[in-house]
């Protein structure tokens, strides 16, 4: 964030200074009292497990100078610690970065879909990041708050900003462009991600779809060609289409992908000319990622060669395809998060690993699915059966049911359930093998990032 005084932040707030000297500068805004960094503003968030009004000392110690508050009484903070008081901190750290995006010069690409955001996100903010310096979402802040921080973050020196849009809920996704205030927005891909709190694919293209209904008439929207809910998604849009995909219709075409351990090739065809691209993740999915930030770096004034290049450089945050050696075979670390849609893009990437050992799956249940979990999870064991995966262990609750549909199309004990990760890793140590290509993929709340950890230790 540019320095901006504390009377300044409380107007763009619509906070009242009740304590404090409004002159003095913050540098940023926090709302983790154990990350707050000396000099900035720490906004207390009432959650459902913990209120920050309870850490706003702790704020204090860790430097911040300020706090936006909606309750007077605090305990005891520093003398010369300020603070600023509203009715709800929520709405106006909502109100704070909606304030500030509009002081800024800065253009804004905006990123959401069912799966594949933030890998889309470091991609775009790297081909973007060849035409000038371009913040991006940290993490995954992409929600109410992670959006307004993300925007908090932007410096004044920032030439583009990448804004990762998620949501959990219908009527998320519109208030949160709204708030970034992109020119150009790319929805990857309509899946089952959220389904629980959507109810239908259909219903999840038309929340998706809103990115591309807050763009302006003047502004860039990149579609995925392949996606069946397109049409669904570009409803109401206004903004200039150009489509990205596979198909012979796509104004950037993308074919020739070849999956080489480590990497992937591909090659995009588009107005400006063939563009092949090396790119340094696994995956045939990623390419698909990969093209749609390379259209939309390029249609945004990017140099096409520059943009490729930018492209092979990338380095994806932990947790996603993370490919790595594994004693003579392969760990495939996907833990970050899990879908129906994601798993099969997994075990595809499993399947074209190089290597000649066991396809092993080690699997968290998939969270978020509601109604149609066992429904789905039932589908993903089906799907598991139907692939050359020789070894599956997973854990979870609804995951039981990934095994029952697994075992309707192939028997055996080659898929078990397991209680507990620990019960899943031991049963995997007795029968480990040395050239093992082994795939960790499992929802937030399964943990499965441990278990990957848990193999990188036993390795050593």
């Amino acid at each position: 964030m540019k320095p901006l005084s504390l009377s300044t932040l409380a107007e763009m707030s619509g906070a009242q200074l009740v304590r404090g000297n409004g002159e003095r500068v913050a540098f940023g805004v926090g709302i983790d009292s154990r990350t707050v960094k000396p000099g900035e503003l720490f906004v207390a968030i009432r959650g459902t497990k913990h209120d920050g009004h309870d850490h706003v000392v702790g704020a204090s110690e860790q430097g911040a100078i300020a706090a936006l508050v909606d309750k007077k009484e605090l305990g005891k903070v520093p003398t010369g610690f300020s603070i600023l008081l509203v009715s709800d901190t929520q709405k106006a750290l909502q109100q704070l970065a909606h304030s500030y995006r509009r002081l800024l010069s800065v253009r804004v690409a905006s990123v959401t879909g069912s799966s594949g955001k933030s890998s889309t996100k470091e991609m775009l903010a790297a081909v973007l990041g060849t035409t000038g310096q371009t913040h991006r979402t940290p993490g995954n802040l992409n929600n109410h708050f992670g959006v307004p921080l993300t925007l908090l973050g932007i410096g004044a020196e920032d030439r583009w900003a990448v804004v990762e849009l998620a949501m959990n809920a219908p009527g998320e996704i519109g208030p949160l462009a709204e708030l970034a205030g992109p020119e150009a927005g790319i929805v990857t891909n309509i899946g089952w991600a959220h389904i629980e709190g959507l109810g239908s694919r259909e219903a999840t293209a038309k929340e998706k779809g809103a990115l591309f209904r807050a763009l302006p008439a003047s502004g860039l929207a990149i579609s995925n060609a392949d996606d069946p809910f397109e049409k669904l998604t570009l409803e109401g849009c206004q903004a200039r289409v150009v489509r990205v995909g596979r198909s012979a219709l796509a104004d950037y075409r993308l074919h020739e992908t070849e999956c080489l351990g480590k990497s992937t090739r591909f090659v995009c065809e588009g107005p400006c000319g063939r563009m092949e691209v090396l790119l340094p993740v696994s995956g045939a999915h990623m390419a698909m990622n990969a093209a749609q930030a390379l259209a939309a770096g390029v249609e945004l004034g990017a140099e096409p060669r520059a943009a490729a290049s930018a492209l092979e450089k990338i380095r994806l945050p932990a947790g996603r395809l993370m490919l790595e050696k594994h004693k003579s075979g392969w760990l495939l670390d996907d833990s970050y998060n899990a879908n129906p849609d994601s798993l099969v893009a997994g075990l595809h990437t499993l399947q074209n690993l190089p290597g000649s050992g066991r396809q092993v799956a080690l699997l968290g249940a998939m969270a978020e699915l509601g109604s149609f979990s066992q429904m789905l999870h039932e589908e993903s064991g089906a799907r598991v059966a139907r692939g050359k995966t020789e070894l599956c262990l997973v854990v979870g609750e609804d995951a039981k049911k990934l095994v029952e549909g697994a075992q309707k199309i192939r028997a055996g004990d080659w898929i078990r359930w397991f209680p507990s990760r620990d019960q899943l890793l031991e049963a995997y140590f007795q029968e480990a093998k040395l050239d093992d290509r082994i795939l960790v993929k499992g929802s937030r709340c399964e943990g499965m990032d441990q278990v990957a950890a848990r193999l990188r230790e036993e390795k050593k």
